[in-house]
């Protein structure tokens, strides 16, 4: 099967890592597979790994922009004989209701739903009912696409999953990864390490962690807060903390490639947004063997079973997030158990040979419609 994936992002973040692992997953179940990207930087993360690039820019916004893309790609997917167009974000989504509108596109047409903004809820996501597949990422997503007049027939809830053995790792290297992070901050050999992988942005909810945080500091001082990425939001979190007890406890490290590394030698890791659809984070730490503790919002508790794979807490509750990571913190029994049942979700569901399959069921179904 010939396949397009359209993916628009300019850096490697979620989406566009999600659209690198189905590329390489489809590739390796024999499929062909070519990717028309966001620029340059997704560009050459692809290309490094054997993904054939797509020549035609989709990332214009502007309507002369989108119709020239639509029509583009219209022609493209004949020429080349393209079977599935799949793509990762609204823009391609509302290419692909041009190109079924306005050019007559035959080719399946799917939108992936990794998670859009209210605007697009509110405003686009009712013309999409053109396109003839739309995967939502978690129930969650499924219910709010139908609140806003998606057809329900065209929905097709597929749970994301990652590549588990490239965040598998063994005691060993757990060990050496927690030598090396807590040299480079500092820590002391005895401490717990929380920490917290994403944007530092509003929908992220991290003022929430940093308050639990320093909640916790009060009750138990060995403790450290790493957190990993950047944001619009970081200088506001840094005046945040400024007179906190626990500052020198609270490390940024910003945007860093060695997530595994980082995650793995950490004691806990915090998922504290105010929405969420299907953290690929979480399901990272779930493979390397760190529990996570994740707000009880969106797509979540379909990922972290609370008290079974992890701990939920409630959205924007600082104190009762300091409680559950006191509590993870110090009990270990609890602790083994969450891990135990983090590695077992992962090997068994949440990873990309499941989620693929899915997919590919998908494409086979619309292909015989066709």
């Amino acid at each position: 099967m010939k396949i397009l994936l359209l993916s628009t992002g300019g850096k490697i973040g979620g989406e566009e890592t999600f659209t690198r692992n189905l590329a390489l997953s489809l590739m390796g179940r024999g499929h062909s597979v070519e990717v028309a990207v966001g620029g340059d930087v997704q560009k050459k993360d692809l290309e490094l790994r054997g993904v054939s690039i797509c020549p035609i820019d989709i990332t214009s916004r502007t309507p002369v922009g989108l119709y020239k893309a639509a029509k583009q790609l219209s022609r493209y997917v004949v020429e080349k004989k393209i079977d599935v167009v799949h793509a990762q974000a609204i823009g391609p989504a509302i290419i692909g209701v041009l190109a079924k509108k306005c050019y007559k596109c035959t080719t399946p047409w799917i939108w992936h739903n990794h998670g859009i903004t209210d605007f697009a809820y509110k405003h686009i996501v009712k013309h999409l009912n053109s396109l003839d597949a739309i995967i939502a990422n978690s129930d969650y997503v499924r219910e709010s696409l139908k609140g806003h007049k998606v057809n329900a027939d065209i929905i097709k809830r597929v749970h994301n999953g990652i590549c588990v053995k490239d965040f598998t790792t063994d005691e060993i290297h757990a060990k050496q990864c927690r030598t090396a992070l807590y040299k480079a901050i500092g820590a002391d050999g005895n401490d717990k390490t929380i920490i917290y992988v994403g944007r530092l942005s509003p929908e992220k909810g991290v003022e929430v962690l940093l308050n639990a945080f320093e909640l916790l500091y009060a009750k138990m001082q060995n403790v450290c807060c790493v957190l990993v990425g950047d944001g619009v939001q970081k200088q506001e979190l840094l005046s945040q903390i400024s007179n906190y007890k626990s500052k020198q406890k609270i490390h940024f490290l910003g945007f860093r490639s060695d997530i595994k590394e980082l995650v793995s030698a950490c004691d806990a890791l915090v998922l504290p947004s105010h929405i969420e659809t299907f953290s690929l984070t979480t399901l990272q730490a779930f493979a390397t063997g760190t529990p996570c503790v994740a707000s009880d919002v969106g797509g979540t508790p379909e990922q972290v079973l609370d008290k079974f794979n992890g701990l939920l807490f409630e959205d924007n509750n600082s104190k009762e997030l300091a409680e559950k990571l006191s509590q993870l913190l110090t009990d270990r029994e609890l602790h083994d158990y969450l891990v135990d049942n983090g590695k077992k979700l992962s090997a068994s569901y949440l990873n990309t040979d499941r989620m693929t399959c899915d997919i590919e069921n998908i494409y086979v179904e619309l292909t015989k419609r066709k």
